[in-house]
């Protein structure tokens, strides 16, 4: 009977030990993923070029880097807002598409999210994506991209910001008065 206890013991012991390895693990590697990010804002120090891969709309999205000064990142939405910092990624920036989003041959993004707005007078603006920065936007060259914005302008470029588009079909948005 004693060693049956014993061997309860050790075994509840060992489940508990591994249970605590398990959450060490689990708090290294979200620490990983700080540290990676972080290291890779601060030896950012030149232009970037970005690559969109999907054609959702959310923002917020954490860049992969592929290559020195190359990053995959989800949507054009956060490509923009990436390119815009200055402070992680100065200078003039390159976004272009990964050719997966074209293997059914033409791709829409629909830019459906506010990203700025400008007032003059009585007539106020939204626009879809808020350019700060020096950012070319450069499409497939056989021209099979199409942004659409509903009711809001594509773009709005603010002081100290320069849109350069390329290969890029606009569509289906507004053009204030």
């Amino acid at each position: 009977m004693a060693q049956v206890s014993a061997t309860l013991f050790l075994s509840m012991a060992l489940k508990t030990e591994f249970n605590y390895l398990i959450e060490i693990n689990m708090k290294l590697n979200q620490l990983t993923k700080s540290i990676s990010l972080a290291l890779l804002v601060t030896t950012s120090a030149h232009s970037a070029e970005f690559t969109v891969i999907t054609d959702g709309d959310q923002g917020g999205g954490l860049p992969t880097e592929v290559n020195a000064g190359v990053f995959e990142i989800n949507t054009l939405r956060s490509a923009i807002e990436l390119a815009d910092d200055e402070s992680a990624f100065p200078g003039a920036d390159t976004i272009r598409f990964a050719p997966t989003l074209f293997s059914s041959g033409e791709a829409e993004i629909n830019l459906n999210a506010i990203g700025g707005s400008n007032s003059s007078g009585s007539n106020t603006a939204n626009s879809a994506l808020r350019i700060r920065s020096e950012i070319t936007v450069a499409g497939p060259v056989d021209d099979t991209l199409t942004l659409t914005a509903g009711n809001l302008r594509h773009f709005q470029v603010n002081d100290g910001g320069q849109l350069n588009i390329s290969h890029v079909t606009l569509d289906d948005g507004f053009a204030p008065a």
